[in-house]
């Protein structure tokens, strides 16, 4: 209850005091513990509402993709951890952010201290799952008056062409949606490499898990989790 005290004194030095509002507590049995969950959920006049909520699991990630079951939600949001292991270890017991990352069906935004830095670099490789990606991000970005960077990778030379295009097609879809492109890159080589390279000055990476299942993202991985990783900036990946 400590930390979830300390969330609202942070919504509050944000301008969000919702302890103003009506609060509204309740509790019901989980995992057959008779401790459950127990929640206190404060609702603005205007039909906005802040949920604290304490959580009985086996152990944190648990309890945070159960919670995601209760909902569902669109985002889950986790700080970055002390140290990342293998995709293949992620599996059998590691962080609990590796964990959610790995295993959550829904977007995830990794948090990494980033808030010196400006913009949203926004990757692409022309796929329909990738252009939905960046509706969404400009979308958010927008909403956040952040700059957006459009971004795409060429494995070689001979792809470049591909590349060039998917960002212009990324551009005009948000062009059409009234939102302003301050950038648009590209580069050859290997796609986490440059996009952790070039993306790691920005605030916020958003990159697509490409269709992956969670098996697949646990025995194969994929560009998008090697930049989750390893990225020296905050990253969202798009699901």
């Amino acid at each position: 209850m400590r930390d979830l005290r300390r969330s609202l004194a942070i919504l509050k030095e944000e301008g969000i005091d919702v302890e103003s509002w009506p609060q509204e507590a309740s509790h019901q049995d989980a995992w057959g513990d008779p401790a459950g969950d127990t929640k206190v959920e404060y609702r603005s006049p205007k039909g906005r509402s802040v949920v604290l909520k304490l959580k009985t699991a086996p152990d944190a990630a648990n309890g945070i993709l159960d919670q995601y079951e209760l909902g569902p939600y669109n985002l889950m949001i986790l700080g970055e951890p002390s140290r990342w292991r293998s995709e293949f270890k992620a599996w059998f017991g590691t962080g609990v952010v590796q964990e959610v990352v790995t295993h959550a069906p829904c977007s995830v935004l990794v948090a990494r201290p980033s808030l010196d830095k400006e913009g949203f670099f926004i990757c692409t490789d022309g796929s329909s799952r990738s252009m939905q990606a960046v509706r969404r991000a400009a979308v958010l970005a927008h909403m956040m008056g952040a700059s957006i960077t459009l971004f795409s990778v060429a494995p070689d030379e001979a792809a470049r062409p591909a590349a060039e295009e998917a960002v212009a097609n990324a551009r005009a879809l948000l062009k059409a949606m009234k939102i302003t492109v301050t950038d648009t890159r590209t580069a050859i080589g290997d796609a986490a490499e440059e996009i952790i390279e070039t993306g790691s000055s920005y605030r916020t990476i958003v990159v697509t898990d490409e269709g992956r299942s969670r098996l697949q993202r646990i025995f194969k991985g994929s560009t998008a989790s090697e930049v989750v990783h390893n990225a020296r900036t905050s990253v969202l990946d798009v699901r």
